[in-house]
């Protein structure tokens, strides 16, 4: 009797055993085959290639290469130039990756995407070291002045970058938001794609060949503004937060550096366009409204000045952008969309045959025609912004 209900006993712990061991197994071979997806897939877009690999493959394909992991715009602006080596150039933050090569009719780079003025300026020696270009487009934004631009700290990838244990958390969180789609999963899994990295591969967003960078998926409506109807960045003004932080002083160290880096671009004999690029009627018309920004005005005077004391064009669009801009062309409030910086190409060449010797003005005025009032040259944007846009693309040509 006893000897039956050991064996009975006995027999309901190894089912319990099994249960513990099966319980504790399942999670983890779940977990095994999802960081090994999760590695598969970040390797297979592209993410961590070689930046000359990625570099010879857009020359290529011409295809987009789209981070979603790594910030090594740093490093890729300055390897595209010296494997490039162009005539013309435009230097500066996010917000002169607008200009592009279709619209020169000489070799091009973008340089844009910098952080800030410490940025530029170390890429400036950078590109002097290789060749000094015969053109250069230098955009300065006025939040590079405020004095809490001297203790910034910059964020940025290594240039070799390979996979950490962090990034492959980041595909279940895209899948979870949404943002990575099966379709885009099979895209990269497939290999095959022309781009590079998953919002290359997925969206077709990022910078192409000649580092100019697009915003298919925002201006597409594949995924949300960040800025509808521009009220994020009037939020920020009315709370002085980031970028539109309110001081009444300019940040006299960052001005110097400002200065150095015009007298060097001018010594190098290369001939400097300077302009400040625009933002949307509502935010500077908000910024006027909630006051604080004195070191702005003081700002847009003093590089006027400088620019004109080197000979150097300038060209201030701060308010709303050159002339015949709409907010309709804008992608959020400070970055103007493809035909904002078209509009200004055409308004700088009416007044600097350097610039204008070298642009294709047909086809930039026959993109204006056709797609003026759209932030990009696609057939299929739609009112992003929610402020009641209507596309030209809508409508036949």
């Amino acid at each position: 009797m006893s000897r039956a209900r050991y064996s009975s006993t006995s027999s309901s712990e190894k089912h319990a055993l099994k249960r513990f061991y099966f319980g504790l197994a399942a999670p983890l071979l779940l977990c095994a085959l999802y960081f090994s997806f999760a590695t598969i897939l970040l390797l297979r877009s592209g993410e961590y290639m070689p930046l000359d690999d990625i570099i010879a493959k857009q020359a290529k394909t011409g295809g987009r290469f789209g981070s979603a992991v790594l910030m090594r715009s740093y490093y890729f602006k300055q390897r595209l130039y010296k494997a490039v080596m162009p005539e013309v150039t435009t230097l500066g933050s996010s917000r002169v990756l607008g200009f592009r090569q279709e619209d020169f009719s000489k070799p091009f780079i973008n340089l844009g995407s910098l952080s800030d003025l410490e940025e530029v300026s170390e890429v400036a020696d950078a590109m002097l070291k290789i060749k000094a270009p015969a053109l250069l487009i230098l955009g300065v934004d006025f939040w590079w002045f405020h004095p809490n631009s001297e203790n910034r700290v910059i964020n940025r990838s290594p240039e070799d970058a390979h996979i950490e244990a962090n990034d492959l958390f980041q595909p279940f969180s895209w899948m979870l938001s949404g943002r990575l789609k099966m379709k885009h999963i099979a895209d990269i899994l497939r290999g095959d794609s022309p781009d590079i990295g998953i919002g290359g591969i997925s969206y077709q967003d990022g910078f192409d060949a000649a580092g100019a960078h697009y915003y298919t998926s925002i201006v597409t409506g594949q995924k949300a503004p960040e800025d509808f109807k521009f009220a994020v960045n009037i939020g920020k003004v009315r709370n002085s937060d980031r970028k539109y932080a309110h001081s009444d002083v300019i940040s006299e160290i960052e001005w110097q550096k400002m200065l150095d880096l015009l007298d060097k671009l001018h010594a190098a004999g290369t001939h400097v366009l300077v302009f400040i690029p625009p933002l949307a009627t509502p935010i500077y018309r908000e910024m006027s409204k909630v006051g604080g920004y004195a070191y702005v005005a003081e700002f847009r005077k003093r590089l006027k000045a400088a620019a004109e004391k080197r000979g150097m064009p300038f060209f201030d669009y701060h308010e709303g952008g050159p002339p015949g801009s709409t907010d309709c062309e804008f992608v959020d409030g400070h970055h103007g969309g493809t035909l904002i910086y078209q509009r200004m190409l055409l308004d700088m060449a009416t007044k600097d045959a350097e610039l204008r010797g070298r642009l294709k003005l047909a086809g930039i005025g026959w993109n204006i025609e056709h797609y003026g009032g759209q932030a990009s040259l696609l057939d299929n944007e739609v009112d992003f912004l929610g402020i009641g846009c209507k596309k030209p693309s809508m409508h036949p040509h």
